[in-house]
C-alpha cells in the first residue's frame, strides 16, 4: 500500500488535503482520506442511523430454515439451491441454532464426518445472536464483529423478521458511501 498527496477535483475548497491510498493493482477501490487545514477529517462514511428495519423493507424478510435431524447435505445443498451463507435451525417453530458454511468446514469437513449422515443438530450454533429491526447496520457490524458471526436473525414481539448477513451490511454502507459521495460531487458542480 502506498501513500500519495493528490487533489480531488470536486473537492477543491480553501484549504483541503487529500490523502489518496493506492491498495495496488488488485484493488477495487482507492481510498481518500481528506482533512482540512484545521486537522478536522471530512467524513463520506455512511449514514449510520439506517435500521435493520429499513434494510429489510428494502432487501427482503425471507429466511431459509432447517430442521435439526435433517441431513447437513441437504443443508449445504438448500444453502447453494439459495444462494445462502446460512439456515436458521427450526423446530417446533422456534429458533434452536443456525447453520452456516463455516460450521460445514469447521465441523464436518475437518473433523472427518460425512454430511449425508451427520445431523445438522450435531454441528449447527445453538447460541443465536438475534437482533432487533431497531438496530442500526453500524451497530450490527459492531456486534458481528466481535462476536465473530456473519447472519443475525431480525426478531421483533418474539417473531422472526428476517435475516441479515454480513454482506447484506456492507453493500448498504457502500451504496450509501456512494450517495454521500455523489451528493459531495453535485454540490460543487
Amino acid at each position: 500500500m502506498k501513500f500519495e498527496d493528490v487533489s480531488i477535483p470536486w473537492l477543491q475548497r480553501p484549504m483541503v488535503a487529500a490523502t489518496k491510498w493506492n491498495l495496488g493493482p488488485d484493488a477495487q477501490w482507492d481510498i481518500y482520506c481528506c482533512q482540512s487545514a484545521m486537522g478536522e477529517h471530512m467524513s463520506t462514511t455512511s449514514d449510520t442511523s439506517t435500521t435493520l428495519r429499513e434494510l429489510l423493507d428494502e432487501k427482503g424478510r425471507e429466511v431459509w430454515d432447517i430442521d435439526p435431524d435433517d441431513s447437513v447435505f441437504n443443508a449445504v445443498t438448500k444453502m447453494s439451491i439459495k444462494d445462502c451463507g446460512g439456515l436458521l435451525v427450526v423446530e417446533d417453530e422456534k429458533i434452536v441454532g443456525i447453520i452456516t458454511e463455516r460450521d460445514y468446514t469447521r465441523n464436518v469437513i475437518l473433523k472427518g464426518k460425512t454430511s449425508p449422515e451427520t445431523p445438522v443438530r450435531d454441528i449447527m450454533t445453538a447460541d443465536v445472536i438475534c437482533v432487533t429491526p431497531d438496530k442500526t447496520v453500524t451497530e450490527c457490524l459492531e456486534i458481528m464483529t466481535e462476536k465473530h458471526v456473519r447472519h443475525l436473525p431480525v426478531v421483533e414481539d418474539e417473531q422472526l423478521a428476517g435475516m441479515v448477513s454480513i454482506g447484506d451490511l456492507v453493500k448498504r454502507i457502500i451504496a450509501d458511501q456512494k450517495a454521500a459521495l455523489d451528493a459531495l460531487q453535485g454540490s460543487n458542480s
